[in-house]
């Protein structure tokens, strides 16, 4: 959205979401034109336009390789090219000139034998200017302004913690068979809107080892996963989003075997820069079986497992995430986690990973580098158990999709 100043009062446009940029770019050019032909018309305030700033189907500039759509090309062609004045003229027959240009902010540079031997920077408004330069001195060569480009990329230290860890209940299989076993338990649907949410439990004598979520329309407008006690019983959670238009589902691991005790642990928020992380470690002899993120305000770059903690990595600018772990005992031998290839970049595109022969699947979740994942579940694929990640949103330039990450225990 943005202003146009002219006039009594401002006044406010908002522009239609699309995913088609041609039309977005088309918008974009037409009422610039009108505001920019318009002589009440004193300025454009954009508020807005990067897409982890303001709905990505109105943006110009995408993601923090900052690519711009063919609506942002657009902006800069009519602003920088068609709306802006460049002239070269030679002083050699006359040391005066007249040039008609639009109005703003004009770098005029004096060259001397193919030097710079004098800046200057001029406004130029509504009237005519009259400048004079006076160039004394020897033709010495200054040092011209540097150029910034305000789309290059800066090192950022990305803050970690596990601040406000805690423990929230304990869980023990009741089974008294020495082989692990594996069993997904899905909820209904949530309904739509902002917190809205939906859970599922593990059945008696049970453990609930994973806890993920999926978007049925495959957007990324969720808030991810907590993994709470409710009446003593540990439950996943999957919490809906601002802006989604279709309901969210949770999706729960349950796992029997005999001496299986899992401790769920949480630790929040971490910071609110991009990539700040916040990790809930396992106690020594424990093993992370599943991992959960969840924040306020639907962007995360989800979930990360590693052979000792669960970590949740931020993706939004103003708020943190918090992380969600099941640290549990009682198995036959060492786990371990795997790792899918990045999804493609397309709305719905799929990376999946599966465990290794002879080991269960305990967890599943997705992580994203650049936010906005729909979300995983675990499913049967040929045959075959499999951690499916879904990218929710298009990723631009060199922006990868999502990755799906699964825990694998020993069977025996």
């Amino acid at each position: 959205m943005f202003f146009v100043q002219g006039g009594p009062e401002p006044a406010l446009y908002i522009l239609l979401a699309t995913h088609d940029e041609k039309s977005r770019a088309d918008w974009y050019e037409k009422v610039l034109r009108l505001y920019f032909s318009h002589p009440a018309v004193e300025g454009v305030i954009f508020w807005g336009f990067w897409d982890h700033d303001m709905d990505p189907l109105k943006a110009l500039v995408h993601g923090y390789t900052y690519d711009l759509d063919e609506a942002g090309i657009r902006f800069l062609r009519l602003t920088k090219q068609e709306w802006s004045t460049h002239v070269k003229q030679s002083l050699e027959s006359s040391p005066t000139m007249d040039v008609r240009g639009f109005r703003g902010v004009y770098d005029l540079t004096v060259w001397y034998k193919g030097k710079p031997v004098k800046h200057r920077t001029l406004t130029l408004g509504n009237t005519d200017k009259n400048l004079t330069i006076g160039i004394y001195g020897d033709g010495s060569e200054i040092q011209l302004p540097a150029k910034v480009d305000p789309f290059a990329s800066v090192d950022i230290d990305h803050e970690t913690t596990s601040q406000r860890l805690r423990t929230l209940g304990l869980a023990s299989s009741s089974s008294r068979d020495s082989t692990l076993t594996c069993i997904n338990r899905k909820s209904g649907v949530s309904a739509v809107g902002d917190d809205k949410f939906v859970d599922v439990r593990c059945q008696d004598g049970e453990v609930l080892t994973g806890c993920s979520s999926l978007m049925v329309n495959n957007d990324w407008h969720r808030d991810g996963e907590q993994i709470i006690m409710v009446n003593g019983k540990p439950t996943c959670r999957a919490v809906d989003g601002y802006l989604s238009q279709a309901g969210v589902q949770a999706q729960a691991r349950c796992c029997s075997r005999r001496g299986l005790t899992c401790t769920y642990r949480t630790a929040g928020p971490s910071g609110s820069g991009m990539d700040d992380q916040v990790i809930v470690p396992c106690s020594s002899g424990t093993y992370p079986l599943g991992c959960s993120t969840w924040t306020w305000a639907s962007h995360s770059d989800g979930t990360y497992f590693t052979n000792t903690s669960c970590i949740g990595q931020n993706d939004d600018p103003t708020i943190g995430v918090y992380s969600y772990a099941a640290c549990c005992a009682g198995l036959s031998g060492q786990c371990s986690t795997v790792y899918s290839q990045p999804s493609g970049q397309a709305i719905g595109d799929v990376s999946t990973v599966s465990c290794p022969s002879g080991q269960v699947m305990t967890g599943c979740n997705v992580f994203s580098k650049y936010g906005r994942a729909a979300g995983a579940q675990i499913t049967t694929m040929n045959g075959g158990i499999s951690c499916r990640a879904v990218n929710g949103f298009e990723k631009y330039g060199g922006e990868l999709g999502v990755q799906a990450i699964a825990t694998c225990c020993p069977r025996s």
